[in-house]
């Protein structure tokens, strides 16, 4: 018993006399990758100048990785069994990914699923083929025939890292940081009759709504929780947020809930709950999106990175050309600001996606979600908050004869490899608690 306790003092006194060192030997040993996060897609230029092959269309899949310990992976973090920091480019390369089950999938005019019974019912660099020859019978697709084509994806390059604040490695010109001393995020959000199915008496209908359950409160709140109220948010203590609503009051059919820019949670949650409650009228999509533009470029701190994320469920109305005209000028005179966009198209009043609105995000080096489930707006969101401090963005070339401006689906199976861990993400029809969500995401080819 005496030995027993001689040894715990020992022990513990080789432990204090090293100090932090050994606290943090500790620490990074047991640290390992455990899950992503995915936005989806950003025009390759964006991120990377890189040299397309030909018949590709190259992207930037964005994504962040989280770890054991719930810190975001970013340039020289030590973990388990990687025996050095990470180093983007040199033991963080394109060989640490690997791409499986990849596949392309004709959209129809709705977003969803091109369904054939001959190749002739489908487009240029589609055939019609049978689920069960696809070999996909690990995710959730209907047993259909499908306008698809196998995927010939090519990772061009290591990933690349960027971050709002300060280079993490300087010299190294995969990792860049813009600097910035905070963020600000402004939201433009649909409230209009239509996702609680009330635009035709006024009586709320679940059966015509594209939002019943509003999932999109739960998404606004899970996405000001993660930037807000994280213990690990790196910009929690400089952050602004504004939030507009499209629902025919106010000047333009727009409303701004805040007086003033945001910047607590407490406050954020109290103005969701008070503003952000019963939809009503039509969408004034291109007129939210354009104040809240204004408001960023005008208002925000000039040392903030900036950022607008507009969520719309309905489309646009066709008389306000001339508005649209002028947002697109004045996200031209802002080109620093990101235009995130998701699109939900669910309910009585499903939409068809909006090409206009995948210009604009893409010309400002965003992402394009269009989600055919309300449930899939918490998870949307999610995304979008995990990589607004910082991002990872793999180059990827995407070999196919599609006609041009033609809308598809791109399935695949993506696995990180680092130190002795692995982490997968599956861009498919997958199952989430009992419910069968589309992962994949949309893309217009060029």
């Amino acid at each position: 018993m005496l030995e027993a306790k001689y040894f715990i003092i020992i022990f513990m006194a080789s432990v204090i006399g090293f100090g932090c060192d050994s606290v943090a030997e500790i620490s990074f040993n047991e640290e390992r990758i455990a899950q992503t996060y995915v936005t989806g897609f950003r025009e390759l230029a964006c991120e990377q100048e890189l040299t397309c092959p030909v018949a590709s269309q190259c992207e930037a899949l964005i994504f962040s990785i989280r770890t054991t310990l719930d810190n975001t992976l970013v340039p020289g973090q030590n973990l388990f069994q990687l025996g050095s920091p990470v180093d983007v480019g040199g033991n963080f390369t394109a060989a640490n990914f690997s791409i499986s089950h990849a596949w392309l999938f004709e959209a129809d005019e709705a977003g969803g699923d091109k369904v054939c019974t001959a190749k002739s019912d489908c487009s240029e660099g589609f055939t019609c083929l049978e689920l069960q020859s696809m070999q996909l019978s690990g995710y959730y697709y209907k047993p259909e025939r499908y306008c698809a084509s196998k995927a010939e994806l090519a990772l061009l390059g290591a990933p690349s890292f960027t971050q709002y604040a300060r280079d993490l490695d300087e010299g190294n010109s995969l990792v860049r940081g813009l600097n910035r001393t905070g963020y600000a995020i402004a939201l433009a959000m649909d409230n209009a009759a239509s996702l609680d199915g009330s635009d035709v008496d006024g009586i709320p209908n679940a059966e015509a709504a594209s939002d019943p359950q509003k999932m999109r409160h739960s998404a606004l709140s899970l996405f000001a929780s993660s930037l807000y109220g994280a213990e690990t948010s790196p910009i929690a203590k400089e952050l602004q947020s504004q939030i507009f609503l499209m629902n025919g009051y106010g000047e333009s059919g727009v409303s701004q809930i805040g007086r003033h820019w945001i910047t607590q949670f407490s406050k954020f949650q109290q103005l969701l709950s008070d503003a952000y409650t019963h939809p009503s009228g039509k969408s004034p999509l291109w007129e939210a999106t354009l104040t809240a533009l204004r408001y960023l470029s005008e208002s925000a701190k000039a040392s903030y990175a900036k950022a607008l994320i507009v969520f719309s469920a309905n489309a646009a109305n066709s008389e306000t050309e001339d508005v649209l005209r002028e947002l697109q000028i004045t996200r031209e005179a802002n080109p620093a600001i990101a235009l995130h966009v998701i699109e939900l198209s669910a309910g009585r009043e499903a939409i068809k996606p909006n090409a206009d609105l995948y210009q604009l995000s893409r010309k400002s080096c965003a992402s394009y979600q269009f989600l055919r489930q309300a449930s899939q707006l918490p998870d949307a969101f999610m995304q979008l908050a995990e990589t607004t401090a910082s991002h990872w963005a793999l180059p990827i070339a995407i070999r196919h004869d599609i006609a041009p401006k033609t809308w598809f689906r791109l399935a695949f199976s993506l696995r990180i490899e680092l130190g002795d861990a692995s982490v997968s993400h599956d861009l498919h029809r997958v199952q989430v608690n009992n419910e069968v969500l589309d992962k994949r995401p949309l893309l217009q080819s060029e």
